[in-house]
C-alpha cells in the first residue's frame, strides 16, 4: 500500500504502534478521565504476516471528524492509504424519505437468514453487531445502500470538535442557547437568508451546519436522534450505541468510498465514507455573526465597559507549540490555547462558491479583552475535551475544524487523482507534508502559515507521467486565495526526493514566489517550471486544469 502522512493531523496516542485500519465505530461511553467529553470505540485491524489482528481503542468524540471508517493509521498518524477492498463510487438518484429508509443493525439478517452486510465483506466485530446503520432503498432494493449511523453523524452534524460535542451532549434538544443566541437568529424571507448568531467557541464556518439544523426540522430531528437514542438505549444491552437521522428529504447524489457487494446486475453498496453530497441546504444565503467578533459596536448603542464580560483569546505557547499526540487521558486546561486540526474538504455541492455574509456592524460588544494571559503548567499532551481550569489539567485543547487556509486541499486533490487514474492517466499523490523552514525554528518566516502558533504550511505533491515526461504538481496551503500559485514541474526523468527537497527549500526562502526578482525556485536544477494560478473551486475544474496544464508544459 502506497501512502503519505496527512501532516495537518496530529497523531492519536491511543493507536498502537504499526499500521492499523479503522474497521468500524462502536459504543459511546463516559470518560472517567475527561468529564467534558465522552469517548467512542474504534474497532481497528492490522495485518501481521498472514494474520489479522483486531483491537478496540477509545478516543474522544471530538475527534470523530477525522475518524473515518477505512482510513489507515501508522504509529497513530493518519495516512492517505486505504485498504484495497474499499473503492470509490458515485451513487446518483438516491431518494431519501421515511418510506425509503430504515434503521438496521450491523449484523441484521434478511432474505431467509442472510446478513444485510455480508460478513466476509468487512468482518464487523461481534461487539459491534448491534451498532446502527441506515438502509436506503436503491435500484428497487430496500437494502441497496447501507451506511453506518456514525458516518451520517460525522459528515452532516459532527464536522468539527465543537459541533461533535453539541451533538453528543444533546445541546440541540436541551441547550440550543449554548450554541447560538436565539434572540439574534432569524430568517430573511426576501433574500432566502438564514441568520445565525454563534456563541464564541464556534468557528464561523460551523454556522453552515448549525444553520441547516436550526432552519430545517428534518435536520434538527436527525441530529437530536444522536443524543435521544443514547438516552433510549441506556441500561440496555444496546447501551452506548446511537442512531442518527438524515438531514433532508429528497433526492441526492453521493460520492463515497465503501464496498460493493451483491451481483453485477443487482449491486449493493456498503458506504463507509461519505465524501460529497449534492442535496441543497434549506436556504440560499447564510449570514453569521458571533458573540466575540472583532467588529466595533455602534458607540451610541454599545454597553458600558464595566458590564462587558472578560474574553481571553488564546495565544499559543511558543515553548510548547503544537507538539504532542491527541489523547483522552486527562481533561484539557481551558487556559491553554486552541489548536486547529485541519479537515480539508469540499463536502457539499451547495457550498462551492458560497461565502458567509458578515454584518457590517453590531449593536453592542458583549466582551472586553483581557490584557494578560494567566500562567499555566506546561502541557504534556493535548485532547479534545471542553476543559476546566484545574491545576492538574495538562492537555492542550485541540479543535477539529475546517481549515482556515486555502489551497493544498487533500480531499479535492485526492478525488481529482482518482478520477484521472480511472481515465488511464499515470498519476498519484507522492507526499503530504509541511513546507521546510528557511530559518531557525520559532522565528517568523513564510513557511509558517501562522507564526504565532508555529503552524507550518501544508504542501501536497502529485506525480504525473504523460507522453514520456515526468511532472510534479506542487500545491501549498495559503493564507488567502490567490496569494501564491501552484508549481508544475517537468523533467525527462522522475524528479527525485533530493531535487524536490531543494526546490521546496528554495521556495520557502523565496516566500512562495516561484519566479521573482530574488530568483527561481528551480535554480540549480534542470527542471522546467510553469506557474498555475489557483482558479478552480470544484473537482471537475481541477481535473481539467491538471489535464490542460501538463499538455501546455511540453
Amino acid at each position: 500500500m502506497r501512502y503519505g502522512y496527512q501532516a495537518d493531523i496530529p497523531p492519536i496516542k491511543e493507536f498502537p504502534k504499526g499500521g492499523w485500519s479503522i474497521v468500524w465505530h462502536g459504543r459511546v461511553k463516559r470518560n472517567p478521565n475527561v468529564s467534558s467529553e465522552p469517548t467512542i470505540e474504534l474497532f481497528i485491524r492490522s495485518k501481521q504476516g498472514d494474520q489479522l489482528i483486531d483491537k478496540t481503542i477509545e478516543v474522544g468524540t471530538g475527534q470523530l471528524p477525522i475518524l473515518k471508517i477505512g482510513t489507515y493509521w501508522v504509529d497513530g498518524r493518519l495516512t492517505t492509504g486505504t485498504p484495497s477492498k474499499i473503492k470509490k463510487f458515485t451513487l446518483p438518484g438516491i431518494h431519501i424519505s421515511p418510506e425509503t429508509t430504515r434503521t438496521i443493525a450491523a449484523w441484521e439478517k434478511i432474505d431467509d437468514g442472510r446478513y444485510a452486510i455480508k460478513p466476509h465483506s468487512l468482518k464487523i466485530p461481534r461487539e459491534a453487531a448491534n451498532s446502527k446503520c441506515l438502509a436506503i432503498e436503491y435500484n428497487d432494493d430496500p437494502y441497496g445502500i447501507i451506511i453506518p449511523a456514525s458516518e451520517i453523524a460525522r459528515l452532516y452534524y459532527c464536522n468539527s470538535t465543537d459541533l461533535s460535542h453539541s451533538a453528543f451532549w444533546g445541546e440541540y434538544s436541551f441547550a440550543v442557547d449554548q450554541i447560538v443566541n436565539p434572540k439574534k437568529c432569524g430568517y430573511d424571507e426576501e433574500n432566502d437568508r438564514a441568520i445565525v448568531h454563534l456563541r464564541q467557541k464556534f468557528e464561523t464556518k460551523d454556522a453552515w451546519t448549525i444553520g441547516r439544523i436550526l432552519f430545517d426540522e428534518t435536520a434538527r430531528e436527525g441530529v437530536q436522534e444522536i443524543h435521544n437514542s443514547l438516552l433510549r438505549y441506556m441500561d440496555t444491552e444496546e447501551s452506548g450505541l446511537f442512531n442518527c437521522g438524515m438531514p433532508f428529504i429528497g433526492n441526492t447524489r453521493w460520492i463515497a468510498k465503501g464496498i460493493q457487494t451483491g451481483t453485477k446486475d443487482h449491486p449493493r453498496y456498503l458506504v463507509l465514507q461519505l465524501q460529497k453530497c449534492s442535496h441543497p441546504f434549506p436556504f440560499s444565503e447564510l449570514q453569521a455573526n458571533r458573540d466575540n467578533n472583532a467588529s466595533q459596536a455602534d458607540p451610541e448603542k454599545d454597553i458600558p465597559p464595566g458590564e462587558k464580560k472578560p474574553y481571553q483569546r488564546g495565544k499559543n505557547d511558543k515553548k510548547n507549540g503544537n507538539k504532542g499526540a491527541l489523547n483522552s487521558e486527562a481533561e484539557t486546561n481551558k487556559n491553554f490555547p486552541i489548536t486547529n486540526i485541519l479537515n480539508q474538504s469540499s463536502q457539499f455541492d451547495f457550498l462551492e462558491d458560497k461565502e458567509i455574509i458578515k454584518p457590517d456592524s453590531k449593536e453592542y460588544n458583549e466582551y472586553k479583552s483581557v490584557p494578560n494571559q494567566p500562567k499555566t503548567p506546561s502541557p504534556t499532551g493535548f485532547g479534545t475535551g471542553q476543559g476546566d481550569y484545574s491545576q492538574d489539567s495538562t492537555n492542550q485543547q485541540a479543535k477539529i475544524k475546517r481549515k482556515k487556509g486555502v489551497g493544498a486541499d487533500l480531499e479535492m486533490l485526492t478525488e481529482a487523482v482518482n478520477l484521472l487514474s480511472e481515465e488511464g492517466m499515470k498519476i498519484g499523490i507522492r507526499t503530504v507534508d509541511h513546507m521546510p523552514l528557511s530559518g531557525p525554528e520559532g522565528k517568523r518566516q513564510w513557511a509558517y502559515l501562522e507564526s504565532s502558533s508555529h503552524t507550518k504550511r501544508t504542501v501536497i505533491v502529485i506525480d504525473i507521467e504523460r507522453n514520456n515526461k515526468h511532472y510534479c504538481w506542487v500545491d501549498i496551503e495559503q493564507r488567502h486565495k490567490g496569494e501564491c500559485a501552484v508549481g508544475l514541474l517537468k523533467h525527462k526523468e522522475p524528479i527525485n526526493e533530493e531535487t524536490l527537497s531543494l526546490i521546496l527549500r528554495n521556495l520557502s526562502r523565496l516566500k512562495g514566489v516561484w519566479v521573482g526578482a530574488n530568483g527561481k525556485a528551480v535554480d540549480g536544477t534542470n527542471i522546467a517550471l510553469k506557474r498555475v494560478l489557483h482558479t478552480w473551486n470544484s473537482v471537475t475544474k481541477l481535473v481539467n486544469c491538471l489535464e490542460s496544464k501538463t499538455l501546455e508544459l511540453t
